[in-house]
């Protein structure tokens, strides 16, 4: 990206693509609803680590996460 990335904004865009990924319509209401990193509607949520690297614009962020469909 050609701005700063904050490391809130690379956790916030790791954690879009888990949810994308689980369900494009659980990321949709997670956006909409302006929830937090960890939160997914329609799962439960376990087992989350997050690692996050400084690069030149900011930072790069992963996330691995157990979601479980409620």
């Amino acid at each position: 990206k050609a701005e700063d990335t904050s490391r809130e904004t690379a956790l916030e865009e790791a954690w879009e693509a888990i949810l994308e990924v689980a369900d494009p319509r659980s990321r949709r209401i997670w956006d909409d609803r302006n929830m937090r990193v960890g939160e997914a509607p329609g799962f439960q949520v376990t087992r989350i680590v997050t690692k996050c690297s400084q690069i030149r614009n900011g930072y790069a962020c992963q996330i691995e996460a157990t979601l479980c469909r409620q």
